[in-house]
């Protein structure tokens, strides 16, 4: 199973429901998103999950993975795994 934290995320909404991600909140700290490298669908078969996959750079030239969990409406961000 992957390692989650859940995040804020202040997103677009056109045509659909929270479309895209324009900033989110992570270690207390805000990121304005810069531009979406990436945007692709995931499924966990065996969790049952749905995720919108956005790879995103920030305005701080940083890059992060943001899921958004189609049926729960919540944002997450990848944890790295600790070396």
């Amino acid at each position: 199973m992957r390692k989650f934290k859940k995040i804020k995320v202040k997103t677009y909404s056109g045509y659909k429901y929270d479309e895209k991600p324009e900033s989110f909140l992570y270690e207390n700290r805000n990121f304005k998103v810069k531009r979406i490298i990436e945007n692709h669908y995931e499924e966990d078969k065996q969790e049952k999950l749905f995720f919108n996959v956005f790879t995103v750079e920030t305005d701080g030239m940083e890059e992060f993975k943001l899921y958004y969990d189609r049926e729960s409406e919540e944002w997450f961000l990848k944890m790295k795994n600790k070396l």
